[in-house]
């Protein structure tokens, strides 16, 4: 996989998100320039509310997996809640 593909973006910040005690609104925060790129991605992405979409696609798998005996994220309340902003 080449150096700084999408692939390794995301789960390098999937690992730093694991790892941190903040939440993954401030660690974004950090690492957004205002006028950049991923400002504009979020800013997009928040106008679309596509948080609120994901999250709902999760509580449902979540609700499926619990209602098939599997509940997704064992050890954790629910797999969905761990480093997440609730505010949006």
């Amino acid at each position: 996989m080449p150096e700084n593909s999408p692939v390794e973006t995301f789960l390098g910040t999937a690992k730093l998100a694991a790892q941190s005690t903040e939440g993954v609104a401030v660690l974004r925060e950090r690492v957004t320039s205002k006028g950049g790129t991923t400002s504009a991605r979020v800013a997009s992405l928040e106008t679309d509310r596509v948080q609120n979409l994901i999250v709902r696609a999760l509580h449902a798998a979540n609700q499926r997996a619990h209602e098939l005996g599997e509940p997704i994220g064992r050890g954790t309340n629910d797999g969905l809640s761990a480093n997440v902003d609730h505010r949006a």
